[in-house]
């Protein structure tokens, strides 16, 4: 369900692809596309964007706010949630109570900040909402929405000493601050936290550390007015690449967080935590087996759980996606019991998933067009496909990193259009947040995107 995907996400994400990518050839091996990810490399973006960048620009102005209509959730335009002409990064999507909200960091400013906005899914209900208004670079919000108010996790970075600071806040759907915690400790570098909201508590996730150590995986309990219910506690040791983090809240209420990180193995795996106030276990999920396996999601409906990650185990980066009865699904190793979903030449990359009324939603990205594209497919509740891959995007620009939650019979998505800094013109680097509506009903197989935009 989260995503990363800014300027310094999508260079990430580039950069894993391209270390995944490196120790082998890409091989054709099917008719099927998929992508998405998150690290650090502008070579890899440079090497990528060069070429297409004034058409891409041309593409992103013109992105139109068309939407879908009807009971049923039914495949539109992407519709434009922010207005920035400079940069909107790492979007992150929740549903509240009879909409959606939408956030991303924003770069139009002085100093990145925290951006949301309302939607009914037919259009915007609210105006852009700008949440932090401090002296630091606030990035990567993930955001979640209880008692129709805004919750967001976020870290930002101190210009100058870059002094990163893991943090939690609340705002009314006006965008008026409610109340704002530290979750990092004083003298460390706290980044990437994730929240998951059940009843009235608040599950914080975050990846911190200090000096010259690997950071760690920590965690705790908030209720909705920021009081602190389970104190801060380490889960599990992380590691220099990890970039990201994903949580879910099972059908008892019980938190899990996935991540990969490199620890004593040949390249980074997969790694679980069941974080309980009482008891905290943690699980390597791959083998070591020299492949990376990067960037996992992970989402519960009732009894049943699923899990998505991107992999070079078969030569490629291709998604892969476990889906089942949660009380066995996650015994190691998942490597051979997934399903795999994509099967493209380029790279897939950046899954995330979410479940709606015992269907899981997957939503990921691939360069198989020659540009990164969003890519939609329904499973059953076992990870069968209930359908063929939908291209969701036609657009110049790099369509990337989704965000996917439940919305009506169907899915509601984000992602960034991405336009990348180009040296011969020089064109600076540009991002736009778009939404759509995916549908979820049994369709015609084949490509059910609407016209270019």
């Amino acid at each position: 369900m989260e995503r990363r995907a800014g300027r310094r996400g999508i260079r990430a994400a580039l950069a894993a692809v391209a270390a995944v990518a490196a120790s082998f050839a890409f091989v054709a091996v099917g008719a099927s596309t998929s992508v998405s990810a998150s690290a650090s490399a502008s070579s890899a973006l440079g090497a990528l964007g060069a070429s297409g960048a004034s058409g891409a620009l041309s593409a992103l102005s013109a992105l139109s706010a068309l939407s879908a209509s009807g009971a049923e959730v039914a495949a539109g335009a992407p519709l434009v949630m922010s207005t920035s002409d400079v940069g909107a990064y790492e979007a992150s999507i929740a549903p509240g109570t009879g909409d959606l909200a939408v956030a991303w960091y924003d770069t139009r400013g002085k100093y990145a900040q925290i951006f949301a906005r309302l939607t009914g899914g037919a259009e915007p209900v609210s105006r852009e909402l700008q949440l932090t208004h401090g002296r630091r670079n606030a990035y990567e919000p993930s955001l979640q929405m209880a008692r129709d108010q805004i919750f967001i996790g976020w870290y930002d970075k101190m210009p100058g000493s870059g002094e990163l600071t893991a943090r939690l806040g609340s705002w009314t759907r006006e965008g008026v601050a409610r109340w704002t915690v530290r979750l990092s400790a004083n003298g460390h570098m706290g980044r990437n936290p994730v929240i998951r909201i059940a009843g009235d508590r608040v599950f914080c996730a975050w990846v911190e550390g200090s000096g010259p150590h690997a950071p760690d995986v920590w965690f705790a309990w908030f209720d909705l007015e920021g009081r602190e219910v389970v104190p801060r506690r380490r889960a599990a040791v992380a590691s220099r690449t990890t970039w990201n983090l994903n949580a879910a809240l099972d059908g008892q209420g019980r938190a899990w967080v996935v991540f990969d990180a490199k620890i004593g193995t040949r390249q980074s795996e997969l790694y679980l935590v069941r974080a309980e106030a009482d008891a905290v276990s943690v699980q390597r999920l791959s083998n070591d087996d020299g492949a990376a396996s990067v960037y996992p999601d992970i989402a519960f409906e009732g009894a049943k759980g699923a899990l998505t990650w991107f992999d070079s185990r078969d030569g490629n980066t291709e998604v892969y996606l476990l889906a089942g009865d949660a009380d066995a699904l996650f015994q190691s190793p998942v490597d051979q019991r997934a399903h795999r979903v994509t099967t493209s030449s380029g790279s897939s990359v950046g899954a995330y998933l979410a479940w709606n009324r015992g269907v899981v939603g997957l939503a990921w990205s691939d360069d198989t067009e020659g540009q990164y594209e969003i890519y939609f497919q329904t499973f059953d509740d076992a990870g069968a496909p209930r359908e063929e891959a939908h291209r969701l995007s036609r657009s110049d620009p790099w369509s990337l990193v989704p965000a996917i939650a439940p919305w009506g019979a169907g899915f509601a998505l984000v992602w960034n259009e991405y336009v990348p800094a180009k040296k011969q013109p020089k064109i600076s680097s540009r991002s736009k947040v778009v939404m759509m509506l995916a549908p979820t009903a049994a369709v015609a197989p084949g490509d059910h995107s609407l016209a270019s935009y």
